[in-house]
């Protein structure tokens, strides 16, 4: 057929054109193809050219995303290996032990390590989820790693703006609710000392007048001690 267009060499998607095939479908050119799967199958060039991809396998529907260099929790992707039907990947575990994964688990989740049952969780900087030792809690506070601090939790992170305060006045905090630091604009990530006031939680204990002025002379005590000093008439 004059003006026929040679497919020959040419890649649609994962088919790459072979050989035309001798004979027509309803007056089409039909073309031997092979699939990046391995697979070969017959189709027209008018397919080709509308839109026909693969040859109908999972490798040839799905477009393989290149895993190589990428880090999945403590899996860090290799190489590709080679298979039949769906990519699967070489990976190395931060504990040194290598793990074929296909790249869907990857993806969704469901691999992050070796697989060993006591796996060893890597801290600090070398643990996956690593922020450089601040994030921002759900409710808005700027979180700090500083472990030597006794206003720390048990994971050893201590809220910032409360370290802030009590590096200004150059002491550690009173547990909460007994001294609580407030942020004068209301933005909590807002932790310059200029933004943030020190309160006093606490409150007389009792109503006898010796509870009140024993509690009046402990506020002194701690936040005026100057005042306590008696002035000559």
């Amino acid at each position: 057929m004059s003006g026929l267009k040679d497919e020959t060499g040419n890649r649609y998607g994962k088919l790459v054109v072979i050989e035309r095939v001798v004979g027509n479908t309803n007056g089409q050119a039909r073309w031997l193809c092979k699939c990046d799967c391995g697979n070969e199958n017959v189709t027209s060039g008018a397919y080709l050219r509308a839109g026909v991809r693969s040859c109908g396998c999972q490798a040839g529907i799905t477009k393989t995303i290149d895993e190589t260099g990428n880090r999945y929790g403590m899996l860090t992707v290799i190489e590709r290996v080679p298979a039949k039907g769906f990519a699967i990947w070489l990976c190395r575990c931060d504990c040194g032990e290598d793990r074929i994964v296909k790249g869907a688990e990857l993806r969704r989740g469901s691999a992050k390590h070796c697989g060993r049952k006591r796996h060893p969780t890597p801290s600090g900087s070398s643990h996956p989820n690593w922020r450089g030792g601040k994030y921002t809690c759900v409710k808005g506070y700027v979180q700090v790693l500083s472990k030597d601090s006794p206003m720390s939790n048990s994971s050893g992170y201590a809220l910032e703006h409360r370290l802030v305060m009590a590096e200004h006045i150059g002491r550690d905090l009173l547990p909460w609710p007994e001294e609580t630091v407030h942020h004068k604009n209301g933005i909590r990530d807002d932790n310059r000392i200029e933004n943030l006031e020190l309160k006093v939680g606490t409150h007389a204990p009792g109503a006898s007048v010796d509870d009140v002025v024993a509690h009046a002379i402990e506020m002194l005590q701690r936040y005026a001690p100057e005042r306590l000093g008696c002035k000559d008439e």
